[in-house]
């Protein structure tokens, strides 16, 4: 029963707050921040004395039903969103004097929580999914609230790349329940290994499906540029995306489909795994360096282009130490400047480095970078 009041709370209270008018800061608030401290306690009394009791809500078919159970992970997202929050609507308070309709923002505002709690507690991937898509829904008043050019385009952005994970992420929850008939949550994952023999590799295929499409939330390469177009929102909206509800819950359902879906066994040391690192690690480079195109790829350039160049270094002061050849196979020949190679490509490194922090001589920099990697490139290749 406190799970479901906990989830309804702030779903009813933020739905029935434009019939209060509520027009005062002070009571508006009051109200808000009423509501939402109250879910937090109920959510931390569920967390604190939580049983493996799943709750069904409402059944769709046989094996797909919306249902609530708090397990480990549950507690974790949930647990950090409620004391999240609270602090996050004390800082809208003072925001939102300034800006138009303050009513209807903390309206969707405290909705947004019972949302993201759901999405928390959610036992399967079919209930995942539909809180997926209303949080979604639910987000979008919020990013458009200032209801200008910008703000309009930006949710036009937000919905667009939404929807489009939603539809991978809507494959890959059909695949799981063909594949696992069922689409609990079950650590290890609830692939059948009668039904998946010889479907290896389609399998991990929509696994990518469901990382791009869960992690377009968690603004996962190629899926990021919605994130910092969304920054025109009021701040407590950007807060909100950033570290409290969106983002998060994005990150928390690829966590659930990795490990209680597909299962961490059937994807460790595939070709899928190393994609999907791979698009994590050019997230983090890409959003490190802002919402424009060409800076975000000259970084990703950058750093794999020093990766590439530290690689040959070592390996040139390696194979210095063997005289040029590896396990009798000759790479380097007798006569090789190994000092001047080694100097050649320490500069490079140098130059690309410098490119990552120069601000004002960002491009002339990382021009001169890419003739000194070219220089190394083509010196070392000259020796081979």
């Amino acid at each position: 029963m406190l799970v479901y009041i906990a989830l309804l709370l702030p779903l009813v209270g933020g739905a029935l707050m434009p019939l209060f008018r509520l027009k005062t800061v002070k009571s508006r608030g009051i109200y808000v921040e009423a509501v939402v401290l109250a879910t937090s306690v109920l959510v931390w009394w569920v967390l604190l004395t939580r049983t493996d009791t799943r709750y069904e809500l409402f059944p769709i078919m046989n094996g797909l039903t919306l249902a609530i159970r708090v397990d480990g992970m549950s507690c974790v997202f949930a647990g950090l969103v409620s004391v999240l929050w609270p602090l996050a609507s004390l800082y809208g308070f003072e925001y939102m004097t300034h800006e138009e309709r303050p009513g209807t923002f903390f309206a969707f505002y405290t909705m947004t929580y019972g949302i993201t709690l759901a999405i928390a507690m959610a036992a399967n991937l079919f209930t995942l999914y539909v809180f997926y898509e209303c949080l979604t829904m639910i987000t979008l008043p919020l990013v458009t609230h200032k209801q200008d050019v910008k703000s309009i385009h930006a949710g036009r952005k937000y919905l667009y790349y939404s929807i489009g994970g939603a539809a991978l992420a809507f494959i890959a929850l059909m695949f799981v329940f063909t594949f696992g008939g069922t689409t609990d949550f079950v650590l290890g994952g609830v692939l059948d290994p009668a039904r998946t023999a010889g479907h290896e590799a389609l399998l991990r295929f929509v696994f990518l499906l469901a990382f791009i499409g869960f992690g377009t939330k968690a603004a996962v390469f190629p899926m990021y540029a919605w994130l910092p177009a969304a920054s025109v929102a009021p701040t407590p909206v950007t807060a909100l995306l950033h570290a409290v509800a969106v983002v998060n819950a994005g990150a928390y359902a690829v966590l659930r489909t990795i490990y209680y879906s597909f299962g961490a066994d059937f994807l460790y040391g595939t070709t899928a795994q190393t994609i999907a690192l791979t698009l994590a690690i050019a997230s983090a480079v890409l959003l490190n360096h802002g919402s424009s195109s060409m800076p975000a790829l000259v970084t990703a350039f950058c750093w794999a282009a020093m990766v590439l160049v530290a690689a040959l270094l070592v390996l040139t002061v390696m194979l210095q130490k063997h005289e040029g050849s590896y396990k009798g196979t000759v790479i380097f020949p007798a006569k090789t400047n190994y000092a001047l190679t080694c100097a050649v490509l320490v500069l490079s490194i140098a130059a690309i480095a410098v490119s990552l922090f120069a601000g004002l001589a960002y491009y002339v920099i990382w021009g001169a970078a890419v003739l000194l990697f070219v220089l190394a490139v083509w010196y070392t290749v000259k020796m081979l």
